[in-house]
């Protein structure tokens, strides 16, 4: 499992030459990176006087923050699984008589479905890191702004990943399941764009 990898060990299985893991494994764990900067963040933000009125605040982000690291982490792994079933549907086929094609192709799509499941979730977490990292970045301790940042460019990059691999999944869903995940895709990037030029510039102002 990914999440009980040395970091070195996982790196070098992502740059070998299987598929898996691949990119919507590594949009999981920048979101995990993301949501451990978060709570960071907020853990260098609690106790300290100077930010006694946001104490109860930052602690219910550290809470959200740590939720959703273990959830990311843990998509890491499914997206490994995903597509191993893609790939485990289409070799079903290949072995299968001609008279069963149907219903393997209807196996196919399942496991395609699966697979877009899996990083539009990612996708999901990611928005939400993107706006508990604006919260700390805007509210939390100013000596680290800058880790706020890297956790807003973080959770950035897990919401375009995630959406990515939604997207190459899509020409394999049926119709009216590509239509449904195209939308929230649309909606996905309504809701991060807007916050991820907001976070950024308020960083950027603020350690310059």
């Amino acid at each position: 499992m990914i999440k009980e990898m040395k970091i070195e060990e996982f790196l070098d299985k992502l740059a070998g030459g299987d598929a898996t893991p691949g990119g919507g494994a590594a949009a999981a764990l920048s979101a995990a990176t993301a949501a451990g900067l978060v709570e960071m963040v907020a853990n260098l933000t609690i106790g300290r006087k100077k930010y006694v009125e946001v104490h109860t605040e930052m602690e219910e982000v550290a809470k959200k923050a740590a939720s959703l690291r273990r959830e990311a982490l843990a998509l890491a792994d499914e997206d490994v699984k995903a597509f191993d079933g893609v790939m485990a549907a289409y070799k079903a086929k290949r072995e299968a008589a001609e008279t069963d094609s149907d219903k393997y192709e209807e196996l196919i799509a399942e496991a395609f479905v699966k697979a877009a499941l899996v990083p539009l979730e990612t996708a999901r977490i990611g928005q939400q890191l993107l706006a508990l990292a604006k919260e700390v970045a805007l509210k939390g301790n100013v000596n680290a702004t800058s880790d706020a940042g890297v956790a807003a460019l973080t959770a950035y990059a897990a919401v375009e990943g995630g959406m990515l691999n939604v997207l190459t999944n899509l020409p394999y869903l049926p119709k009216t399941e590509a239509k449904r995940f195209k939308e929230e895709v649309s909606l996905l990037r309504e809701k991060v764009d807007s916050d991820y030029q907001e976070v950024l510039s308020y960083v950027k102002d603020r350690v310059n």
